[in-house]
């Protein structure tokens, strides 16, 4: 993969203002020191931050106490519907560092008598572009240990299956199914985790169409690369936010052509901004701003 101009590490998530296009080029810059400074054309010098080291656990194991639980399933709903990493998502309670075939133990213990917890990969599909799948992490099983008492402790064994990042919530259960008091647990999980997360926009441009007799819309065409495991983008429809996958390539590179918003008033330009997502780094996942050039 060729020299990244941006690179993002951990908690760290920074602006990347870009220049845009509608059959002609408006230069767009920012004052702000934090940020890369475009001027006319794609930047393309590096712009690198150094990471910190990666501790890499073996077979690592967690344990918590039913009455610890902070989250509960309207936290962890939000994982599955939207995304991470652009919205108030609370961190994971717990999240592993491991090695790509590695296993990694949860334990949820002293469970209140007849509550079930099931571990919910999101390998359920909804309908694009509600989708939240974990293709990297199987479940191996699953020991349930009831006690004098009848409370009940439950432990989880997962094993990851290729390097990848994600998530795994689990959400309290009892005869009636869930409600929103039902407590639940979000653990991440980073198997060969990216000490550097980068990516490059090789290319882009910002498709405006007015047309009077249709909605107005705003696009965007990208290129790059990235080293990131799975890249995600924003758009809105009637003010949903939602999000979507862009396809990586083994080569690293992506392209992806898509709207990012409408209205009904025909003849006015957008100047909605667009956000990728990226996965691959411990912590929550990564968010870039592509600022739209019509934006104040």
């Amino acid at each position: 993969m060729k020299k990244f101009f941006l690179s993002i590490i951990f908690s760290t998530i920074m602006l990347l203002v870009l220049n845009g296009c509608n059959n002609g080029s408006d230069p767009v810059s920012t004052t702000n020191s934090d940020n890369l400074q475009i001027d006319g054309q794609l930047q393309k010098e590096a712009y690198i931050t150094p990471g910190d080291s990666l501790v890499t656990e073996t077979s690592p194991s967690y344990s918590i106490d039913y009455k610890n639980l902070k989250l509960n399933r309207d936290d962890l709903d939000h994982l599955k519907y939207l995304y991470p990493g652009a919205l108030n998502i609370p961190n994971a309670d717990r999240e592993f560092i491991i090695s790509s075939g590695d296993s990694f133990t949860v334990a949820i213990n002293n469970c209140k008598a007849g509550c079930i917890f099931d571990a919910d990969l999101g390998t359920i599909k909804i309908s694009s572009p509600f989708d939240w799948t974990n293709s990297g992490v199987v479940l191996e099983r699953t020991e349930r240990q009831i006690l004098p008492d009848s409370s009940i402790n439950y432990k989880f064994i997962f094993r990851t299956t290729c390097p990848n990042k994600g998530y795994i919530s689990f959400i309290e259960k009892d005869g009636l199914g869930t409600s929103s008091d039902s407590r639940g647990l979000l653990i991440g999980y980073d198997a060969n985790a990216i000490q550097d997360l980068a990516i490059e926009i090789t290319d882009i441009q910002w498709i405006y169409k007015t047309a009077k007799g249709e909605f107005s819309t705003v696009g965007v065409n990208i290129k790059g690369e990235t080293n990131a495991y799975r890249l995600r983008a924003t758009n809105s429809g009637d003010g949903i936010l939602m999000a979507f996958d862009i396809p990586i390539n083994s080569d690293g590179s992506f392209e992806a052509s898509y709207n990012i918003a409408f209205s009904y008033v025909e003849g006015t330009i957008l100047t909605t901004n667009t956000t990728l997502v990226l996965y691959g780094s411990p912590g929550l996942p990564k968010t870039i701003v592509l600022k739209n050039p019509k934006a104040n």
